[in-house]
């Protein structure tokens, strides 16, 4: 079993993604739960997410809460996925330690992040760990797509890639309701309030028991979170979901 950690330490959010059941609610997760999360997970961790649903940039504390998750877990990679929600370079410290200590994904849509704001990316573009999501197949998702590529130039360490089209119909060969969930069986979803949950495809929906009072290696090995996680049960919602 690997164990991929998403905490949703946010709700904010300024994207509109159609595949996404987010709420916008400007609701953070609390500095206490926060803390009794991060000591309960007592499993060997392949990867750190440090969102769910929400913006981890619109996180009032993403900084020392990214510092937390580095000090506490100094191996695995730290995964920050953004719609970049505002001009990231009148932040220095915080551009500074996610170029340093994470992989960053920015999410652009021609809603959250206008061509300026993309033009401004030109200094970062090519730092190791950072990938642009971009749309496709409507006018202004190819103009927005051909202005990334123009900024990427030839760097071989820099990523953009083309996610769905503005239907929401995936465009990836890796994903696709036909297909068995891949992400059930590596994820370990913690959120808002501290609780285990399912994955960011269902946001409200039964949870497996809080961190607050559990270890994360307790919960993931009681049913009936151990057949959900290997298959042997799906929830209704995943017999409609295109996000896997």
């Amino acid at each position: 079993m690997t164990n991929s950690i998403q905490i949703e330490t946010t709700w904010r959010c300024a994207g509109c993604c159609p595949y996404c059941p987010h709420t916008s609610e400007p609701i953070d997760m609390e500095d206490a739960v926060f803390d009794k999360v991060v000591k309960a997970i007592d499993v060997e961790v392949d990867a750190i997410y440090p969102f769910l649903n929400g913006d981890p940039l619109l996180d009032p504390k993403i900084l020392p809460r990214l510092q937390a998750l580095r000090a506490a877990f100094p191996h695995p990679p730290i995964h920050i996925y953004t719609t970049l929600p505002y001009d990231l370079f009148k932040e220095p410290e915080l551009l500074g330690f996610i170029l340093s200590h994470t992989q960053l994904t920015i999410s652009i849509t021609p809603s959250t992040a206008p061509i300026d704001m993309v033009y401004r990316l030109r200094p970062i573009v090519g730092a190791p760990g950072l990938t642009l999501v971009a749309p496709a197949h409507t006018k202004a998702a190819n103009n927005l797509f051909n202005v990334l590529q123009e900024l990427s130039g030839s760097i071989p360490n820099h990523r953009i890639t083309p996610l769905f089209n503005w239907g929401g119909q995936y465009l990836s060969p890796y994903m696709g309701p036909e297909r068995p969930c891949t992400r059930i069986d590596r994820f370990r979803c913690i959120n808002i309030h501290g609780q285990l949950t399912h994955c960011c495809y269902i946001h409200k929906g039964p949870t497996y028991g809080s961190l607050l009072h559990n270890n994360l290696s307790d919960l993931v090995n009681k049913e009936p979170y151990v057949r959900f996680s290997t298959h042997q049960e799906e929830l209704p919602q995943c017999r409609v979901c295109n996000g896997r």
